[in-house]
């Protein structure tokens, strides 16, 4: 979660329009999701490759 720690951090630095708040949380959660998503598919091609 370091990228998170990082938005926070911008946000109290920086207080941002709401518009652009609800943008990089948006994007936060893309990535986060993309990561997540990454991380199962890496998974199951482990637990694929040692059922073999």
């Amino acid at each position: 979660m370091g990228c998170l720690a990082v938005y926070e951090q911008l946000i109290q630095e920086q207080p941002a329009t709401e518009q652009v708040k609800r943008k990089l949380e948006a994007r936060m959660m893309e990535m986060h999701e993309q990561v997540t998503h990454d991380l199962e598919t890496r998974e199951l091609k482990t637990l694929l490759h040692c059922t073999e």
